[in-house]
């Protein structure tokens, strides 16, 4: 289970849901569950290098500044 936030807009979302991101759309997802939250991710075209890997909010925000 989690929260998805697009822009202003939040929703709830649970396993097998599926959110579509608007390009240049400010996101994030939040896990609210009990157990480990798996995002699966499709960019078209690829926006970040093969095997990139942000394990926290704040990690992928210093990357992207950097």
């Amino acid at each position: 289970k989690g929260i998805c936030i697009l822009g202003k807009k939040r929703m709830k979302f649970e396993e097998n849901f599926m959110v579509y991101v608007p390009k240049g759309t400010e996101h994030n997802f939040i896990n609210i569950g009990k157990t480990r939250l798996k995002l699966f991710t499709i960019y078209s075209p690829a926006n970040h290098p093969p095997g990139t890997v942000h394990k926290t909010k704040a990690e992928a925000m210093k990357k992207e500044k950097d």
